[in-house]
């Protein structure tokens, strides 16, 4: 709620004086806090746990494809070398 809205709620006949003060105090609050620079401050601490949160993710990614690949070969692998076997098998059994 903006400013303005609660003046004209309160020439409406409204008793908001709780609201008002608490309004009052957090715009206090932020004017300070962009004033002395925290506000960015604090932003900039937030982007740094993002872009950390962004790599541990990036590199977990990086893991998971690099296991994948390897399961996906010795699949591969895995059915070759059964189809060598009943190559194998089926040439040189003995009927």
């Amino acid at each position: 709620m903006r400013k303005t809205e609660l003046t004209e709620l309160t020439e409406a006949g409204f008793k908001l004086d709780c609201l008002k003060s608490k309004l009052e105090e957090v715009f206090l609050e932020r004017k300070k806090a962009l004033s002395d620079g925290s506000w960015i401050q604090q932003l900039e601490e937030r982007l740094k746990k993002t872009e950390l949160t962004l790599s541990d993710l990036k590199a977990e990614l990086d893991k998971e494809k690099i296991k994948s690949a390897a399961a996906a070969k010795v699949s591969s692998f895995q059915f070759i070398d059964y189809l060598l076997r009943r190559f194998f098998l089926s040439c040189f059994s003995i009927s």
